[in-house]
This record gives C-alpha cells, structure tokens and sequence, in this order.
C-alpha cells in the first residue's frame, strides 16, 4: 500500500478522532459493558484530541520534510499504546470481555498505523538522503 505522507497523517488524525469518540463518549456512556473507568477513558480520549489536531495540522501545513514528523506521532502512538496496554493489565479485573477486546483491537489498529508511519517516514529519508 503506497500513501503519500499527507495522507498517512490524515489516516492518523481521522482513526484519532475515531478513537477520542470511542473512548471518551461511547466507553464511558456504556462504562457497565466495557468495564474501564471513566477517569481513564476521559484521559484516553483527550490524548486522542491532542494526536489528531497534530496529524490534521501535518497534513494541511507541512510541504516537505514530513519524516521526522511521521516518526514522532509513530512514537507518541506507540506510547499510548503502552499507556492503553498498562491500563487493561491495571484494571484487568474491572474490564470486561468486551473491554478487553475492545482495547486489543484498537491497540493492533494503532500497531498498524505505526508500522505504515515509520515506512512511509523511512522511504521518505531514503528518497532524501539519495537526493
């Protein structure tokens, strides 16, 4: 699968904001089926917001040199990847089937996205090294 930067960072900011909805409106209006704390959903969420202003604001303003930027939100995922993952082995009694699930996909979704952002990022760099 060939994308262009611009469009990695839009997916990025697009399954952000996908996952900001999820766990800050759905997981906490049904907290009873999932089983996470709202708090942490709350937290989730916000940091949700903040990574898709950041992937959109990529995406619309930067005209080259997108590598380092692409390396930085594949690395910020990848702690909130760890952060999730902390969270479900934390309240691993409190979580429900659902909620386990729930957090093992999205956690694979954003595995995904990282491993495509730090590609894109390193064909970019061999492109400009090669320049």
């Amino acid at each position: 699968m060939n994308m262009s930067p611009n469009q990695v960072f839009l997916l990025d900011g697009a399954g952000a904001l996908l996952t900001a909805f999820l766990t800050g409106v759905i997981l906490t209006y049904f907290h009873p089926l999932f089983g996470m704390p709202v708090e942490k959903c709350y937290v989730l969420g916000a940091v949700a917001v903040i990574f898709s202003i950041y992937s959109f604001s990529c995406a619309i303003q930067l005209k080259k040199k997108h590598a380092p930027f692409l390396k930085f939100i594949a690395i910020t995922n990848g702690i909130y990847c760890l952060i999730t993952t902390g969270f479900v082995i934390y309240y691993f009694s409190e979580l429900s089937t659902l909620g386990v699930i729930y957090f093992v996909v999205e956690t694979l979704v954003v595995a995904f996205v990282i491993a495509l952002e730090w590609r894109v990022a390193n064909q970019l760099s061999t492109v400009n090294y090669q320049s």
